[in-house]
């Protein structure tokens, strides 16, 4: 699926995140339609998300090494690898308001 050759890169990586988080946010509707099968819904909607989101991981370090100087190729790998740790900080923080004020749903939406 990822080509650096064929397509932009930046569309690459538009394209994965977009499917990633159409597949968190549907959570919560697809246990709607489907109640009785939560372990299989799970286990498809996260093999989905690690298939769209997982390819984004190498593109980083084709990021940093084709568009940032060699002498800040740390940092810029530093900062763009950071996200997924802040994100699931923010989430885990929020996760226990979020279920009391909004429900279970609120988690995936937010986190989408």
């Amino acid at each position: 699926i990822y080509d650096t050759r064929s397509r932009p890169l930046t569309s690459q990586i538009g394209v994965g995140t977009a499917i990633s988080t159409l597949a968190t946010g549907l959570i919560p509707i697809a246990f709607d339609i489907w109640p009785s099968s939560t372990l299989m819904l799970k286990t498809r909607h996260r093999l989905i998300q690690g298939m769209a989101a997982g390819p984004t991981v190498p593109l980083i370090g084709h990021i940093a090494a084709h568009w940032t100087p060699m002498t800040e190729i740390g940092v810029i790998i530093a900062v763009l690898s950071s996200q997924s740790q802040i994100g699931l900080f923010i989430v885990m923080s929020t996760a226990g308001p979020l279920c009391d004020w909004f429900g279970w749903r609120s988690i995936f939406y937010f986190n989408a």
